[in-house]
């Protein structure tokens, strides 16, 4: 956990933190890490909701990682995961792999944004 520290500014960072929290996260905040950690392009570009349902865990998980990381909102740690994708760079465009993402992971359901820290 981080309590007191900067958020993890890379995926690489939050890979170190996670690796280094060991079991020190609850498990449903350990599930959604080692979600993100295998999903970035989802975490980049899915709702609340959506990587809620894909993690298997609750919007409201979703929303208190981000607190519990460091960050003021799932916003900010949504960003972190967008950057890194940028940084990796890739074959289709940002925008592109961010509407294929969209379509994988919420047909026919209007996007909705975690409640509280978004």
């Amino acid at each position: 956990m981080n309590p007191g520290h900067k958020p993890p500014r890379t995926w690489g960072e939050l890979h170190a933190l996670a690796m280094a929290s060991g079991s020190a996260f609850p498990r449903q905040l350990a599930l959604l890490v080692d979600f993100a950690l295998q999903h970035p392009d989802i975490m980049a570009f899915g709702t609340c909701s959506s990587i809620a349902r894909r993690a298997g865990v609750s919007a409201t998980t979703v929303s208190r990682l981000a607190g519990v990381l460091g960050y003021r909102s799932f916003r900010d740690l949504r960003t972190l995961f967008r950057d890194d994708l940028v940084r990796r760079g890739g074959a289709r465009s940002l925008k592109a792999q961010g509407k294929a993402v969209r379509q994988r992971t919420s047909p026919g359901r209007p996007a909705q944004e975690c409640q509280g820290r978004s």
